[in-house]
């Protein structure tokens, strides 16, 4: 989730300990998942998204980043930073879907 005021990440304000708003005033402590939850524990979504992997792909954002560039969504977001001014969030989105439903490695 992004913040209201920056558009930055709300986990990267918490774990910096530097939220504009004032909720986060220490760095806190961010529980990531230390071992990837099995794919038949995914939502419907991701284990379809997961049949379309490649040995490369990290995790679902992988997987998706990869496909929609076949079709130009590098180009797109390169196009909306240039008009908008900030960046779409494509890439913090695929580090979070990562984060969530990574592959088990092998």
């Amino acid at each position: 989730m992004l913040c209201t005021i920056d558009d930055r990440n709300i986990i990267d304000h918490a774990a910096a300990g530097d939220c504009p708003l004032g909720k986060f005033t220490e760095p806190q402590a961010i529980a990531r998942p230390s071992t990837p939850r099995p794919i038949s524990e995914w939502p419907m979504t991701a284990r379809i998204i997961a049949k379309l992997r490649s040995p490369e792909d990290g995790g679902i954002g992988d997987t998706i980043h990869r496909h929609l560039s076949r079709f130009g969504a590098d180009a797109m977001t390169r196009l909306y930073t240039r008009i908008v001014g900030t960046t779409c969030g494509c890439s913090d989105r695929q580090e979070r879907l990562n984060q969530l439903f990574r592959y088990a490695p092998g």
